[in-house]
């Protein structure tokens, strides 16, 4: 997931020009979170109930699960590769052959023209820090609440309410 954004946001200014930009990206992440909610909703009843859905038990009804998330991931990126045509290259007009020595060259020379820029470089290092410490906090917030004893039912319906917040916030 944490890669495809990246593939995301880089596509974004050939779709929409820079005074759309913004609101453009913040409606695909509140769509994504209230898209990612509902999926998480219908996948903790069908995990918590399955009895209610016709499924044997808990155990088949997580798997299912993660099967209806690629089935949503790939149904949600269909329109994407129908629609959404591949950007000129910014480089260069001719074709480049993949290069892995290449890329980190040009990896290694962003480093040395980013040291140019010092607030800059600091900034990325500090979001870096910050960043992995929201992630990790996201990643071990189930973990440590059951640690604690916090009910799963309350769990679930905390990370419910993060997707729907989620959706005005973005």
């Amino acid at each position: 997931v944490a890669g495809s954004i990246v593939f995301y946001e880089a596509l974004l200014p050939h779709l929409v020009g820079p005074k759309d930009l913004d609101r453009v990206s913040s409606a695909g992440y509140a769509i994504g979170y209230f898209g990612g909610g509902v999926l998480l909703a219908i996948n903790a009843v069908m995990i918590m109930k399955p009895a209610l859905l016709g499924i044997a038990d808990a155990g088949v009804a997580t798997r299912l699960a993660f099967v209806s998330v690629g089935i949503w991931w790939l149904a949600f990126s269909i329109p994407l590769f129908v629609k959404v045509p591949e950007p000129r290259a910014l480089v260069s007009e001719t074709p480049q052959p993949f290069s892995l020595s290449g890329g980190f060259r040009q990896l290694v020379g962003t480093f040395h023209e980013l040291r140019k820029y010092r607030q800059a470089l600091l900034f990325l290092a500090a979001f870096l820090i910050y960043n992995d410490g929201i992630q990790t906090m996201i990643r071990m917030a189930t973990s440590y609440g059951e640690t604690i004893g916090i009910d799963s039912g309350a769990m679930i319906t905390a990370l419910l309410l993060t997707q729907f917040i989620g959706v005005p916030a973005a």
